[in-house]
């Protein structure tokens, strides 16, 4: 009896889970060094776009989804994705242009982990270029 009721306990216990939104980002680095993103499923936005922590601002066009864009500034190594607004866990999906996409899950309006970029999406700098 005993053994019973430990069993149903365990077994009753609530799943203790985040709330998944329908909310996707897909963001690709371009090898013409400009990036793109889009967000699929808000439309409710407050980002805080980072290249090495340093904040850039975003061209941002509403449609059936929304479309952030911009260019990647010149020794740029990391990139970082932060929406303010977003109440829920979503999925975030960051590629360097022609490599295979790594996802993360984003917990509400906490900010990405830092995702390297690859030389060829870069722009070069002058003395690379001389």
């Amino acid at each position: 009896m005993l053994r019973s009721l430990i069993l149903s306990l365990l077994f009753a216990a609530p799943a203790l889970a985040h709330e998944i939104g329908t909310t996707r980002v897909d963001v690709v680095f371009h090898r013409d060094h400009t990036w793109t993103a889009e967000v699929i499923g808000s439309k409710y936005l407050d980002l805080d776009i980072r290249f090495d922590r340093v904040r850039v601002t975003p061209l941002i066009e509403i449609g059936p989804f929304v479309r952030v864009s911009g260019d990647i500034p010149p020794h740029a190594k990391t990139f970082t994705w932060r929406n303010a607004k977003a109440y829920a866990t979503y999925s975030i999906a960051f590629a360097n242009e022609g490599e295979t996409p790594i996802r993360q899950w984003i917990d509400a309006d906490a900010t990405s982990a830092p995702f390297v970029l690859s030389k060829a999406v870069v722009p070069p700098t002058r003395l690379d270029v001389i």
